[in-house]
């Protein structure tokens, strides 16, 4: 069954059997039995961008299953400071760690753009990747996974030597991920502000906005409003020590 939510735009979809999103993802890909039964457990709701689905200390209350738009998990500092950790895409679930753990929700999740996000009670969710095995198998692929992205986060943020470094970096992961080959280079997506890129990488807003300005003046990239297109990808290389 699927409904319209005017306030954003989004048709929302309850049932997984009926979802137009469906991917080749660790929580959309198994049989109608189990797609049915995690329907039976599940709530369905859409956010708009910007809204926080959890934060960092909180008791994990359940599992969060991303269906469709986008969301970033984020830790900060006492002193106020914020790193973005990872960015979650459609077919990813959040907080898994924390739900098998019990601990505190060590990161906090906020929606990036309108989205649409299926939440199941821990108690619920632990009972029911019991009951399955191939979810517990799909559990543990996800984890895998999220230990490698934080291995080439910390790599990326504790092995370079600069902060052009990291923002070149974050720039070809970015294009080798989305790009798509244009007239004058590749072109991919940029959903991110100046700020939020700036937390990726550990630096200040006005350093990501002093290194893009040079970046466009040596003619390496062109920045659009939503979009990059980059011209000269073996300089980025270079600057990867």
């Amino acid at each position: 069954m699927s409904r319209n939510d005017t306030r954003y735009g989004v048709t929302i979809c309850d049932r997984c059997a009926d979802c137009q999103w469906r991917a080749d993802s660790f929580f959309c890909q198994f049989d109608a039995d189990i797609l049915k039964a995690f329907d039976a457990i599940t709530f369905t709701s859409v956010h708009p961008a910007s809204a926080l689905l959890y934060a960092e200390g909180e008791a994990p209350r359940g599992l969060f299953l991303l269906c469709h738009g986008g969301a970033k998990l984020s830790i900060s500092s006492g002193s106020g400071k914020t790193l973005i950790t990872r960015i979650v895409e459609a077919g990813e679930v959040l907080g898994l760690s924390s739900v098998l753990s019990g601990n505190a929700y060590k990161s906090s999740a906020e929606t990036t753009a309108p989205s649409q996000v299926k939440f199941v009670r821990r108690d619920d969710f632990l009972r029911f990747s019991e009951t399955y095995r191939d979810v517990s198998f799909n559990v543990a692929r996800q984890l895998i996974e999220e230990c490698e992205s934080d291995a080439n986060q910390i790599r990326a943020l504790g092995l370079a030597n600069s902060a052009a470094e990291r923002l070149a970096q974050l720039l070809l992961a970015w294009c080798q991920e989305n790009g798509q080959p244009s007239a004058s280079g590749m072109r991919f997506p940029v959903v991110m502000t100046h700020e939020e890129m700036s937390q990726m990488i550990g630096t200040s807003r006005e350093t990501v906005t002093r290194l893009l300005k040079s970046f466009r003046e040596k003619k390496i990239l062109t920045v659009r409003r939503t979009s990059m297109t980059l011209h000269k990808k073996s300089e980025l290389e270079d600057l990867i020590v």
